[in-house]
């Protein structure tokens, strides 16, 4: 199947994954998991993924020069954690 076809259908299941959270952040808190916890791991477990499938389909996209760094942790990591965290 090509992905053109199916792409339209991505922001329908992204936004039915994002509702679900809900159910997951309720029954984690109701086992004393806070949600400082739940947003690192749904940070690490989604960069996981994305080195995962890097890794899998094109290795070359995870060179970073030492010099953008900054830019892949002020944007990449801080941002989307703080996102979560909010």
């Amino acid at each position: 199947m090509k992905l053109k076809k199916i792409a339209p259908a991505f922001p329908l299941l992204a936004g039915v994954l994002w509702g679900l959270t809900g159910i997951f952040v309720r029954k984690l808190n109701g086992v004393g998991i806070n949600n400082l916890h739940l947003a690192f791991f749904r940070t690490f477990f989604a960069a996981l993924s994305l080195v995962i499938y890097l890794l899998i389909t094109d290795k070359k996209q995870l060179k970073i020069k030492a010099k953008d760094l900054w830019c892949f942790f002020g944007t990449g990591i801080l941002s989307v954690f703080t996102f979560s965290v909010s």
